[in-house]
C-alpha cells in the first residue's frame, strides 16, 4: 500500500457514500468562538517546525477547526495546544504511520516516545522531534510527570495500533469486524487527545479512570467509524483496507452503498451506547466532578469530530477559514 499524498485534490466521495454521510446523526454543535484565530496559530505554529512536507499539507488537516469543534470548552492555551497535537498527528501518521516494516514502526515508537517521556530530542533532530517536544514542554507546564506517563502510555497505544493493522496491510485484505473493532481506536491516536480533556476537567481517582476507560475507547471507535467513512475515497485511492466500509463489504458480500448504510448504522448503534454509559456513569451517586467534566469532554469529542469531519479538507475541497 502506497499513502497518497495530500498535495492532489481530495478523491471524490462516492455518491453511495455521500448520501451515506449524510444521514450521520449528531447533536448541534457551536465550535468555539476562537475557531479562525486558532486555525491560523496552528498553521504558523507548524510551519515554524516545517511539518508540511508539500505546501498546505498542514493547513488541510483543518486542526484549528477540529479543536474548536471538539473543545468547545477549552481555554485559549489549551485550544491551541489541541489543534497544534491534532494536526501532529495527521501529519505523524502520514509520514511513519502507513510503514510496511515492522521493525522500522518499532523503532520510531521507541524514539518518539522517548521525547514524550524524557522532553530530550536525540540526534539527528527531524521537524516532527522538535515539534512534539516542543508540545511535550508546553503540556507539562499545564500538567505535570503523571500525567506525561498518562500521555506516553497514550501514544504507546497509538504505535501499538500501527503495528496491529500491519499484517492486514502485508496481506491486503480488512480486519474482520471483531478485529476492527479492537485496533481502529489506538491506531488513529484518539486517546492522546482525550488525555487533554483532563486538563480542563481535572484529573479523576484511579477507581474512576477505570470506569472511563471502556467511554474512552467507545469514544475513539465512533470517531473512527466517522473518520473511514469521509475518507474511504482517499483510502481506497490508496489502496489501504483499515476502512469500515471496507471490512462491512467483505464481511459480508456487501455492496459499496449496503456497506455505507450499515456503517452509518453502527455509528448509531455505538453513539448510543456512548450516550448511555455516560449518563450511566454520571448518574451514579459517587461520581466526581471530574469524571462528569470528562464525559461532556468526550461526548463533546463524539458530536464535534462528526460535525468537524465533512470540513476537512484532506477529504473534501472545504473553503478555507
Amino acid at each position: 500500500m502506497q499513502p497518497t499524498h495530500d498535495d492532489e485534490p481530495p478523491a471524490a466521495i462516492p455518491g453511495a457514500v455521500r448520501e451515506a454521510i449524510a444521514t450521520l446523526r449528531h447533536d448541534p454543535v457551536r465550535p468555539h468562538p476562537r475557531i479562525d484565530r486558532v486555525q491560523r496559530a496552528a498553521e504558523r505554529w507548524a510551519a515554524g517546525f516545517g511539518l508540511s512536507e508539500r505546501p498546505g499539507d498542514f493547513a488541510r488537516t483543518r486542526s484549528g477547526w477540529c479543536a474548536a469543534y471538539t473543545y468547545p470548552y477549552a481555554d485559549p492555551v489549551l485550544l491551541e495546544i489541541a489543534a497544534e497535537l491534532i494536526g501532529w498527528l495527521f501529519l505523524y501518521d502520514d509520514r511513519y504511520g502507513e510503514g510496511l516494516d515492522a521493525r522500522v514502526m518499532m523503532d520510531t515508537s521507541d524514539r518518539f516516545l522517548g521525547v514524550v517521556r524524557t522532553g530530550t530530542v536525540p540526534a539527528p533532530a527531524g521537524p516532527f522531534e522538535l515539534a512534539l517536544a516542543d508540545l511535550r514542554h508546553r503540556i507539562r507546564d499545564l500538567t505535570d510527570d503523571a500525567f506525561l506517563e498518562r500521555f506516553a502510555h497514550s501514544m504507546s497505544k497509538y504505535h501499538n495500533g500501527w503495528l496491529f493493522e500491519l499484517p492486514f496491510r502485508l496481506a491486503g485484505r480488512p480486519p474482520d469486524r471483531t478485529a476492527y473493532r479492537r485496533l481502529r481506536p489506538w491506531s488513529i491516536g484518539q486517546h492522546t487527545v482525550f488525555d487533554l480533556i483532563e486538563i480542563s476537567a481535572g484529573p479523576p481517582p484511579a477507581a474512576a479512570r477505570e470506569r472511563l476507560e471502556p467511554l474512552r475507547d467507545l469514544t475513539g471507535f465512533v470517531c473512527a467509524q466517522v473518520n473511514d467513512l469521509h475518507s474511504y475515497a482517499k483510502e481506497t485511492r490508496g489502496g489501504d483496507p483499515i476502512n469500515i466500509v471496507t471490512v462491512l463489504a467483505a464481511e459480508r458480500g456487501r455492496g459499496l452503498a449496503d456497506a455505507a448504510r450499515a456503517a452509518v448504522r453502527e455509528y448509531h448503534h455505538h453513539l448510543g451506547l456512548l450516550e448511555q454509559g455516560c449518563a450511566a456513569l454520571c448518574a451514579e451517586p459517587d461520581a466526581t466532578r471530574e469524571e462528569v467534566l470528562l464525559t461532556r469532554g468526550l461526548r463533546a469529542w463524539a458530536h464535534g469530530n462528526t460535525a468537524w469531519s465533512g470540513t476537512c479538507a484532506r477529504y473534501h475541497a472545504a473553503p478555507p477559514p
